[in-house]
């Protein structure tokens, strides 16, 4: 059946030439007849190309400078982070210093506490020794023992059984020698 051009557009042949508004038709579909021939295809798809190339590029520099800030508000929390712990150690530390100095106080309070309390009761023993100043030597002569402190403090072996050698009496006198 052969083309009619005022007729609907109908063709049986196996290639279907492509067919303008503007009339006419051509194999070339970038022509059209009275219209100026546009710029070669191939160019277009390289413009085309170069654009998209040019449009991930600019994406890929996007995404890039993202990640970039992105790691470094990461450092920056990492450091805040990292500065946070410091100051928990330092104040760990100071709280374990300042826990340690207590309990060092609280020891040398202790200690001087229990020092007091030794010579309290050192002087409680001596002023008892004093003031035991009279004691009947229960030996044959039947005198008094008097203590003056610790430098008689061998006179008290009398009443424990011991030996006595010299006895001195209330104005420090040797009264008498004997053995008990």
């Amino acid at each position: 059946m052969a083309f009619n051009p005022s007729g609907p557009a109908i063709c049986t042949q196996p290639y279907r030439p492509f067919i303008h508004r503007g009339g006419g038709f051509s194999k070339n579909p970038g022509f059209v007849r009275g219209w100026s021939k546009p710029k070669n295809l191939s160019q277009q798809t390289q413009e085309e190309e170069e654009e998209e190339e040019e449009e991930d590029e600019e994406e890929e520099e996007e995404e890039e400078d993202e990640e970039e800030e992105e790691e470094e508000e990461d450092e920056e929390e990492e450091e805040e982070e990292e500065d946070e712990e410091e100051e928990e150690e330092e104040e760990d530390e100071e709280e374990e210093e300042e826990e340690e100095d207590e309990e060092e106080e609280e020891e040398e309070e202790d200690e001087e506490e229990e020092e007091e309390e030794e010579e309290e009761e050192e002087e409680e023993e001596e002023e008892e020794e004093e003031a035991t100043n009279a004691y009947n030597c229960g030996g044959t002569h039947g005198c008094l023992i008097h203590v003056y402190g610790p430098q008689e403090i061998h006179s008290l072996r009398c009443l424990e059984g011991g030996e006595i050698y010299f006895v001195r009496d209330w104005e420090g006198a040797e009264t008498c020698k004997f053995l008990r």
